[in-house]
This record gives C-alpha cells, sequence and structure tokens, in this order.
C-alpha cells in the first residue's frame, strides 16, 4: 500500500497551482476540463468554483459557484474544513437558486457525517440578479448554458465622476456647489471582472457585458479538430473555434483562458493559441503549456511544479513511497510550514503575496539542493519521483 506523505515530506505544497496576472487582478488556482476548477482573485476576496481543496483557496470570504458539477463543488466541504481549522467564519457562497436546497442538504448531511457543522451563507440567484460585493462593488448574475442550472458571473464597479457641465469648475467652487444641495456627480457601472465557464458561447451573446468586461476568466476547453464544433456544443462548453468567429468582440483589457480539456497536453496549447488567434486578441490573452495543469506531458514529461518554473522529467516512477530525506534540509521544510501557516492567518492581501513569493523561493531552493530526488503530486493522488539527475529545470513561460 502506498503511504501518502506527511507535511514535512512535502517538498512544494504550491505545486497544484500558479499565480497569472491580468491586469489589476491576480488568478491564483487550478482549472482543468472535466478534474477540478477553482480559482482564486485576492483583490476582490473572491474564489470562482470550489472544486480544488487547496489551503490558500480557503480564504475567499466569497465563493461563486457556477454550476453543481463536482469537478466545480467537490472540494466545497474540504475548504469549509479548511476554513474551521483558522477560526473563519462561514463563507458566503452563491449559485443558482435551483441548486440551493440540495447543496445545503448535501452540507447537512457531512455536517452528520463528521459530528461538525459545515456551515454557509447561501445566497442563491437568478440571472439579473444582483448582491453586494463591498463598498462601490457589486456581483451580477448572467445567464450560462450547461445541462444543470448554471451562471456566470460580473463583478461591476460604480464610479462617481464629476458632471460634465461641472468639469473644469475649481475645486472650491464644486464644494460650495454640493454643500448647497447641487448634486455635482453622476455614477456610472463598470464591469470590472467576468467569470463563464461550463456554457455555451451563446451566454456571450445573451449578456455583452462579458465582452466589455475589464478583465475576463472564461472557459475554452476545445481547441482544434481533435473535438469538433458540433461535438463541443454537444456538451456545453466553448470551441477556439467559436471565440475566433467573435474576436473582433472582445473589448476585454485581458483574457484569462482556462478549464483545457485533457486532450491537450500543456505544452501544446501555447503554440495552438499563437497559430489560431488574430494578434489583436492573442496578445490579450493569459494563457500557457504550463498554466492550468498539473497532468505530466505523455510525451516531455512536462509539468509545473511551482508558478515560476516548469520541470522537465526524462525518468520518473509513479506511486513511490516517498520520503523525507529525498527533499532538502529540515531548515527549509520547516520555514515552508511556518509560511503556510502564516498565510493562512494573514487579512492583508498585499503581504500573502509576499509570503507566497517567499514560499516559491524556498521552493526554488529546494529543488535545486543536492539531494538524490524530487517528487510531486500527480493526477488522482499518485505521488511521482525522479532522481535529480533525471530533472531539467527551465523557466516557465
Amino acid at each position: 500500500m502506498q503511504r501518502v506523505p506527511d507535511a514535512l515530506d512535502v517538498p512544494c505544497p504550491s505545486a497544484m497551482m500558479t499565480t497569472v496576472t491580468a491586469g489589476p487582478h491576480s488568478v491564483s488556482g487550478i482549472s482543468v476540463g472535466g478534474v477540478y476548477t477553482s480559482l482564486a482573485v485576492p483583490e476582490l476576496g473572491l474564489l470562482l468554483d470550489a472544486g480544488a481543496p487547496l489551503r490558500s483557496l480557503a480564504l475567499a470570504d466569497t465563493i461563486l459557484l457556477s454550476h453543481g458539477h463536482v469537478d466545480h463543488l467537490g472540494a466545497l466541504p474540504a475548504l469549509l474544513g479548511i476554513r474551521s481549522l483558522v477560526n473563519k467564519p462561514p463563507p458566503r457562497v452563491v449559485m443558482p437558486a435551483e441548486i440551493e436546497a440540495e447543496l445545503l442538504s448535501v452540507l447537512a448531511g457531512l455536517s452528520r457525517l463528521q459530528r461538525s457543522p459545515l456551515e454557509i451563507e447561501p445566497i442563491g440567484l437568478r440571472p439579473g440578479d444582483e448582491i453586494s460585493l463591498r463598498g462601490d462593488l457589486r456581483i451580477r448574475a448572467v445567464r450560462t448554458f450547461h445541462p444543470v442550472p448554471s451562471l456566470g458571473y460580473v463583478v461591476i464597479r460604480r464610479v462617481a465622476k464629476l458632471r460634465p457641465e461641472f468639469q473644469g469648475l475649481p475645486g472650491p467652487q464644486i464644494a460650495a456647489l454640493r454643500r448647497g444641495g447641487t448634486e455635482v456627480t453622476v455614477y456610472e457601472d463598470r464591469p470590472e471582472l467576468a467569470y463563464a465557464t461550463d456554457t455555451l458561447i451563446s451566454a456571450f451573446d445573451h449578456s455583452p457585458e462579458l465582452y466589455q468586461a475589464g478583465t475576463l476568466i472564461m472557459e475554452c476547453t476545445f481547441l482544434d479538430e481533435r473535438k469538433s464544433l458540433a461535438a463541443a456544443r454537444a456538451r456545453c462548453h466553448i470551441h477556439l473555434d467559436e471565440i475566433i468567429a467573435r474576436a473582433d468582440q472582445f473589448a476585454n483589457d485581458h483574457v484569462v483562458m482556462m478549464h483545457f480539456s485533457q486532450l491537450y497536453s500543456p505544452a501544446e496549447i501555447s503554440g495552438i493559441l499563437d497559430a489560431r488567434l488574430p494578434p489583436g486578441l492573442r496578445h490579450r490573452i493569459v494563457a500557457g503549456a504550463e498554466i492550468w495543469t498539473t497532468l505530466p506531458d505523455p510525451a516531455r514529461k512536462r509539468f509545473t511544479l511551482a508558478r515560476s518554473r516548469v520541470v522537465t522529467v526524462h525518468s520518473m516512477e509513479c506511486g513511490q513511497t516517498v520520503s523525507s530525506s529525498l527533499h532538502g534540509d529540515d531548515d527549509h521544510k520547516r520555514r515552508l510550514l511556518e509560511l503556510d501557516c502564516l498565510i493562512s492567518k494573514e487579512d492583508d492581501a498585499a503581504k500573502r503575496q509576499l509570503m507566497r513569493l517567499e514560499v516559491a523561493d524556498l521552493e526554488r531552493g529546494l529543488l535545486h539542493s543536492q539531494h538524490p530526488g524530487v517528487c510531486w503530486v500527480g493526477t488522482g493522488g499518485y505521488w511521482h519521483h525522479a532522481a535529480l539527475s533525471d530533472v531539467e529545470v527551465v523557466k516557465a513561460r
């Protein structure tokens, strides 16, 4: 029987996730079509779907569920358990109204199993409904199209602007008008971030604000002739052909593509996008060969070990018993554990980001240590081991 490594055995606790930057937003997490999707946007305090139980994702106080398939919400109970360990209150969980009762029933059953409550603040929405996120931000639900009840979401920022007739006036005069009861400002809604996954492309036609959001996070499950357009539509997913056909409608500053099918090895995704997308859209898309998967490439054996680098493994073994002697010195490991604990308790997003950078540096030091091997978690919970002589480290694109 394979021994599951304990915390000290694991050199890369963030190996299953990565962070990309899209303008003012960082998007951290993982998304593989049909396997798991969980993406955090820490600047907004949001978690987009709950398909992977990663500790750093459990800190978001608002979770937006797109639909009820297990690769998008199956890790919710584990995330709630992680939150209870650090005394975080129940999160707000926003979801299609049709699945609210069933989800609460599931959580009630699991609470009985583990003899402690798995609590959420449930918010069921329908297309067009809005809720407040915080301050000048609110969340609008938009219609998506999947075989089960589903939603997309748009985060809208309300911006105050000086009325045109008062522009150019000196500050004291504007203040005097305001004191006299004159309304000197007008408010404008700006879609700041949108999320659309597991849907037909027609969701964009019904909700054109998806095209206008500053940052758009969207699925692109199928990329080429290996899955036909008809087959993609039958599964209610988006094909790259459909994005190309609408390329001139994407007014977004940044598009984060995710939810790529397992048909595509990590190393080939960027090349497909480079070859097929119009340049005007391609340069705004954040998606890469190693961004959203931990699946080893069967041809090149490439996988993401941490967000700042890619590893090419020339020879590996699966399901090995993992020994702590494989991974760097105890001081490195102890510091990693301490940082993980501190990150889970840190409320300041900027400080958390700096701490995660330190974690990445420590992981890099472990990888380049002179110890005899390195291990990583693979698909389905299997552990892989490779001798350092078989590991080549290259910079992630």
